[in-house]
């Protein structure tokens, strides 16, 4: 046992979020705050279910069925935000989703992103303009979510969370999720929010060469290098300079032709590897479905300026702990993930070829460990 501990201590002294990077000549840009103390206290509270009120027009009573008309337009009803001492009159309303808008019946409790304010002026609430409330789909315990975002904070940039009770026009909807919104707010708490950043979506028709596939989003493939080759799998969310596309095509071309001493040697200087491998980590062993890991998208880019080096940002956690449309994780596979899942997979270049290094495999086991160390344990979940 004495041995134990000692392994164990020098895990968490060798790969704790803290000393990211330990070996790398360039410095940790993530600010990794053990205790996640938030600043935003007031509206991310973890501790009870905080209540927001929405007033729509009484002219405008059939406010429901126009939010689903407006659905794909990425139009808004104006309405009045109450939280707490808080008003907000401009208030824009839309339903928000995917599969949890499309699973959940017509006149069921759907997902809604709400814009506190649609003017110029552009008020906001602790720093927050935008409140992302999620249903819950999938999950009737309401909890996977909440508790998922929180665990993948300790390591890698992810937005807060917190439990919400939503009530329309005078009418309880029950409880919601509030998820930050990655945008300006998340990238200054984290960073410096002076670098480009992407969004990694869906493949789309007509934006690139290789075709639609529902499953396989192809993360930082080498499409060749022209840059309209990558527009259907990434949006450029911002562009602070204009050798964005550029650089992110130089990542995938990187991915593609170097050697696996080249990626070990080099490829850090661009990418950082280590918040690459604890996502990856925190992804498999919490069975993200709707993920990188996964489905190759709904993830974040960032290039941080000063080094021009790009970090993932975890984004979406409302299918973890192995939830999801059946038959989507490997077959009969429930809760026994193969720790290389996708460690072969061509169509994801950047899982295999950082665990093709032993060094960053090592490396990758150990974040694991640790994962598994500090949170698989239920006195603590």
């Amino acid at each position: 046992l004495i041995v134990l501990e000692a392994v164990k201590a020098v895990e968490k002294e060798e790969f704790s979020q803290n000393k990211i990077l330990k070996k790398s000549s360039f410095p940790p840009i993530v600010t990794f705050d053990r205790n996640l103390k938030s600043k935003e206290k007031e509206l991310f509270n973890r501790d009870k279910v905080q209540t927001i009120r929405i007033n729509f027009s009484h002219r405008d009573p059939d406010w429901f069925p126009q939010l689903h008309d407006i659905f794909k337009t990425g139009d808004t009803i104006l309405g009045t935000l109450a939280f707490g001492d808080n008003l907000f009159t401009n208030a824009g309303v839309r339903f928000k989703g995917s599969s949890s808008y499309y699973f959940t019946p017509y006149e069921g409790k759907k997902s809604y992103d709400i814009t506190l304010d649609t003017t110029e002026n552009k008020e906001r609430l602790f720093r927050n303009r935008k409140l992302n409330l999620n249903n819950g789909f999938l999950d009737p315990t309401m909890v996977r979510e909440m508790l998922y975002l929180w665990i993948c904070r300790h390591y890698v940039p992810t937005g807060k969370a917190s439990y919400m009770h939503l009530i329309i026009n005078d009418e309880s909807w029950g409880a919601y999720t509030s998820v930050q919104q990655i945008d300006t707010a998340f990238f200054q708490e984290w960073f410096d929010n002076k670098g480009n950043r992407w969004r990694g979506i869906l493949s789309r028709d007509g934006y690139s060469k290789v075709p639609k596939t529902f499953n396989i989003s192809q993360p930082f493939t080498w499409q060749g290098p022209q840059v309209e080759n990558y527009y259907g799998f990434y949006e450029l969310r911002r562009k602070a300079n204009d050798d964005a596309w550029l650089n992110l095509i130089e990542v995938c071309r990187q991915l593609q032709m170097y050697s696996s001493t080249e990626i070990e040697m080099k490829f850090d200087s661009v990418f950082a590897v280590d918040n690459a491998l604890w996502m990856i980590a925190l992804q498999n062993i919490f069975m993200d479905n709707d993920s990188f890991l996964r489905k190759g998208y709904d993830y974040y880019i960032y290039e941080e300026p000063t080094h021009q080096r790009m970090y993932l940002i975890q984004h979406d956690g409302n299918e973890s702990f192995g939830t999801g449309v059946k038959g989507q994780w490997p077959k009969n596979v429930s809760f026994e993930l193969d720790p290389f899942y996708q460690a072969t997979n061509s169509n994801f270049p950047l899982i295999k070829r950082l665990l093709e290094v032993p060094s960053f495999r090592q490396r990758y086991l150990a974040h694991m460990r640790t994962i598994i160390h500090e949170w698989l344990n239920w006195d603590i979940l």
